[in-house]
């Protein structure tokens, strides 16, 4: 509608002292969790290979949050083998977070220990939240620009560039009229922009 280059806006093309990245997330410190309710794929090898790691865990069944699971494990692979091609470690990640990806004997999911186990994995692969410094996955700080504000018991109280109404049920209209929108007024880019601009 706007013609505004995301991936301009928020850094992920390449600099003279940073390359392209191939795969762009909205950074979440503690005690957030990472969402992939917006995640930019470039077109490249390692980009299509992020995505094929993805999708192959994308059949595991009752994994937690359903997708989220498999794409915060996939980032942690693709993390460590950036990290063992730089020779930036010993040892690859082995897969200790997944295990926690999946029901406990009680049958439920325990997602505190998945995150701690997530948060301890990539900060020792890649750096602390808003200092993360892999050249295949570029972590947008979410202090610069929030492309990915989840909304939920924080609403809508942090500005934002992109808000994600989370979760399966939506009550559009809702959320529409949050924005002082209608939605019949959403169907014509030309509409919304020059909502936007008022």
């Amino acid at each position: 509608c706007w013609h505004l280059s995301i991936a301009e806006l928020l850094g992920t093309w390449p600099t003279p002292d940073r390359p392209a990245p191939d795969v762009g997330v909205r950074d979440f410190g503690r005690p957030q969790t990472l969402n992939n309710g917006v995640a930019l794929l470039r077109n490249s090898p390692r980009g299509w290979h992020f995505l094929k790691l993805l999708l192959e865990k994308a059949s595991w069944l009752h994994t937690m949050e359903h997708d989220q699971g498999p794409f915060d494990e996939t980032v942690l692979e693709m993390l460590s083998m950036e990290a063992m091609a730089a020779n930036d470690i010993n040892e690859s990640y082995d897969s200790e977070c997944a295990q926690f990806l999946f029901p406990n004997s009680k049958g439920h999911h325990d997602l505190a220990r998945y995150a701690m186990c997530w948060w301890r994995t990539t900060e020792s692969l890649s750096g602390p939240f808003g200092e993360r410094r892999s050249q295949v996955i570029r972590f947008l700080d979410p202090r610069q620009y929030d492309v990915n504000h989840v909304v939920g018991a924080r609403g809508l109280s942090d500005p934002a560039l992109l808000y994600h109404f989370a979760g399966r049920s939506k009550d559009w209209d809702a959320m529409l009229q949050t924005f002082g929108l209608e939605r019949e007024g959403t169907s014509d880019c030309r509409e919304v922009l020059k909502y936007v601009r008022q």
